[in-house]
C-alpha cells in the first residue's frame, strides 16, 4: 500500500477490496486494523460498503508516523494481512476540534473537554430529522433566502453563531437497519456519510443518536428473539463508519430509563430499567470506539409521568461506557424555579457532565423569553450544556402539535406561529440569544461556576425566579427574572461570603440585546452585597468580580 499523507483529528480512509463475496458481510466478516505510532495503538474496526468494498475511516490523535496491519477472520488476501504507513502531521487550520482534539470527558471534571484538556462549550441545536433538511437544493421552505443546500446553509448558520453541537436523530433516514445491514441500506448509509462529514467540516460535534427510533426497538423486543448478534453488530458498523467524525453518542430518543414504557404507557412494557437493550449497545459503542467519545442515553421527559429521569433513576447510572447526562429538564415558568433536578445532577451525578439536551422549543411550546430562560438557567445551575431548539427545524415539516394552539408554562403559543418556515425560525430571538449566552459566559472561566441553588450560602434571591453561580469569592453571576404569569419586578438579591478587604465591579448585562452597562466599583459590607433594582422589569443578568 501506499503511504497516506493526514492530519490529525482529520477523517482519514483506506478501502480494500475483498478478493469473493461472502453471504453475509457484515457480520461474518470481522477485519479490524491495528494502527501504531510510538505512543499510541488504535484498533479500528472496518465497515461494509457495498459489493466487496471493506473501509477503515478513523482519525489520528497524534501526530507521527503510524504503522498499520488489517485483520480478518476470513482467508482473504484482499482484506487481512495489509501493511502501510499512514504519515500524520499537526493539524494545520482554524477549527478548534481538530487544534484541539475530539470532546471528551474527565472523571474530576463536570464539564467536557477536548483532548487537550481546554474546556469544551456545549452549545446545541436540534435536528432530529436532519436527513430530511435538503443537501442538493434550498427546498421550498427557504423563502427570501438564497443558498443552494437548505442543510448547509442551517450548519454555516450556527457555526457561524458560536454552536458547537448538532444533535440529531435518525429519522426518515434512507435506510433500514432493524433486519440488519444490505446492498439496499447502502445508498442510504453513503448519503448519511454526506451529512456527518458537513457537519464535521464545520467544527461541530455530532450528537447522534444509533441505528433507528426506539418504537422500532420495541417492536424488535416484542418478537423475543435474542437481539444481541444483530444490535452488536450494528453498534461496530455505526462505530466504524462515524467514530472518525467528532461525535457525542446519544444512544436512542429518550431511551433512559425506559422509553416512557414502564411507568407511563402501562399497555405495553416491553421495556425495562432491567432489560433495557440500549444498555448493551452502550458498551459495544465502547467497546468497539477506538477514541472512546463520549456516550449518553436521551433522558426522559416527564409528558406523561410527572417527573423524568435524572441522575439517581437512570437506567445507565452504571454502564460502562456513559459518561454524560443528556437530561430533559424543562424548568416550569409560571412558577418558583424548582433545583430539585440541577441539584441531583450536580451532587448525584458521579462527575459527569450534565446537559440540557432536550427542552421547549421556541414557537412550538414557549416564546423566546422562555427560550432564552432556558440557556441561563442550565448553565448558572451547573447543566454545562445546552439543546436549543425552535420550530421547522426541531422536526422538519412537523405536524406534531401544531394544528391548535397550546399554553406551557403560562405561555401560550398560536397556530401562526407554529407554521413558520425554518427561513424565518433561523432568525429568532431566542436562538441568536443564545449564541449572547455563550459570548458572555466565556468572558469568564464558566467551567469553574458552582450553583449557589436555592442554598442562601452565596446568593440570597428576593424573588422566585433566578439562577445564581459563584466562583469562590472571585465573580458571582446571576440571572434574574420573573414567572411567566407574574407581576414584573424589579427584585434581586444579595450577594454574600465576600471578601471585605477587597474591592469588586458590578456590571448589568442585557441578555436580549446583548448590550453591557458600566462597570461600577463597590466594597462589600460584612461579606454582603445588595444588588440595586434591575434597570427594567425583565430579565437581566449581574456579574460582579474581584479586582
Amino acid at each position: 500500500m501506499k503511504d497516506i499523507f493526514t492530519q490529525t483529528w482529520l477523517e482519514t480512509e483506506i478501502t480494500l477490496i475483498a478478493e469473493k463475496d461472502y453471504d453475509d458481510p457484515v457480520s461474518s466478516v470481522i477485519l479490524d486494523m491495528v494502527i501504531s505510532c510510538q505512543s499510541r495503538t488504535l484498533t479500528v474496526p472496518a465497515f461494509w460498503n457495498g459489493k466487496r468494498e471493506y473501509c477503515f475511516r478513523f482519525a489520528l490523535p497524534v501526530a507521527d508516523v503510524w504503522t498499520y496491519k488489517t485483520v480478518c477472520n476470513k482467508e482473504d488476501s484482499g482484506l487481512g494481512g495489509i501493511e502501510g504507513k499512514v504519515i500524520c502531521e499537526k493539524y494545520t487550520g482554524d477549527l478548534e476540534i481538530y487544534k484541539r482534539g475530539f470532546v471528551t470527558t474527565d472523571p474530576e471534571k463536570q464539564y467536557f473537554i477536548y483532548a487537550d484538556g481546554t474546556p469544551f462549550f456545549y452549545l446545541g441545536d436540534t435536528h432530529w430529522n436532519f436527513m430530511s433538511e435538503e443537501f442538493d437544493s434550498k427546498g421550498d421552505r427557504a423563502g427570501d433566502i438564497e443558498c443552494d443546500s437548505h442543510f448547509k446553509y442551517i450548519v454555516d448558520y450556527r457555526a457561524a453563531q458560536g454552536y458547537t453541537v448538532y444533535q440529531t436523530e435518525p429519522l426518515e433516514a434512507r435506510y433500514k437497519l432493524q433486519d440488519g445491514i444490505d446492498e439496499k441500506d447502502i445508498e442510504g448509509l453513503k448519503e448519511a456519510d454526506e451529512y456527518y462529514r458537513y457537519i464535521a467540516k464545520k467544527g461541530l460535534v455530532h450528537a447522534n443518536a444509533q441505528f433507528f427510533f426506539p418504537r422500532i426497538m420495541i417492536e424488535l423486543m416484542k418478537t423475543g428473539e435474542n437481539l444481541d448478534p444483530l444490535l452488536e453488530s450494528l453498534s461496530r458498523y455505526w462505530v466504524a463508519r462515524f467514530s472518525a467524525f467528532p461525535c457525542f453518542w446519544t444512544l436512542g430518543q429518550e431511551v433512559d430509563n425506559d422509553f416512557y414504557y414502564n411507568e407511563c404507557l402501562k399497555t405495553n412494557q416491553t421495556m425495562t430499567v432491567e432489560n433495557n437493550p440500549y444498555k448493551k449497545i452502550c458498551q459495544w459503542l465502547y467497546k468497539y470506539d477506538p477514541l472512546k467519545q463520549p456516550i449518553s442515553a436521551h433522558q426522559e421527559g416527564s409528558y406523561c409521568i410527572g417527573k423524568f429521569t435524572t441522575a439517581v433513576n437512570s437506567a445507565f447510572r452504571d454502564v460502562e461506557g456513559h459518561t454524560w447526562w443528556a437530561n430533559q429538564w424543562k424548568p416550569p415558568l409560571n412558577t418558583p424555579l424548582d433545583f430539585t433536578a440541577p441539584i441531583d445532577f450536580w451532587f448525584n451525578g458521579q462527575n459527569k457532565p450534565s446537559v440540557v439536551y432536550e427542552a421547549r422549543y421556541e414557537y412550538l411550546w414557549t416564546n423566546s423569553y422562555g427560550a432564552r430562560i432556558q440557556g441561563w438557567t442550565a448553565f448558572l445551575n451547573g447543566m454545562f450544556g445546552h439543546g436549543y431548539g425552535v420550530i421547522d427545524m426541531w422536526l422538519y415539516k412537523s405536524t406534531y402539535d401544531i394544528k391548535a394552539p397550546t399554553i406551557r408554562d403560562g405561555i401560550s403559543m398560536g397556530v401562526e406561529g407554529k407554521l413558520l418556515p425554518w427561513s424565518e425560525t433561523i432568525k429568532l430571538p431566542g436562538g441568536i440569544q443564545m449564541s449572547y449566552m455563550k459570548r458572555y459566559l466565556e468572558k469568564y472561566e464558566w467551567w469553574k461556576l458552582v450553583p449557589c441553588f436555592d442554598f442562601n450560602e452565596y446568593f440570597t434571591a428576593e424573588g422566585e425566579n433566578y439562577s445564581c453561580a459563584h466562583i469562590s469569592d472571585e465573580v458571582y453571576i446571576a440571572y434574574l427574572f420573573d414567572k411567566i404569569d407574574g407581576t414584573p419586578t424589579l427584585e434581586t438579591g444579595t450577594f454574600k461570603k465576600l471578601d471585605d478587604n477587597a474591592e469588586y465591579t458590578y456590571q448589568w448585562y442585557d441578555p436580549r440585546s446583548d448590550i453591557y452597562f458600566n462597570k461600577i466599583d463597590f466594597r462589600s459590607e460584612n461579606g454582603e452585597f445588595k444588588i440595586p433594582p434591575r434597570p427594567t422589569k425583565e430579565d437581566w443578568v449581574i456579574a460582579i468580580k474581584k479586582k
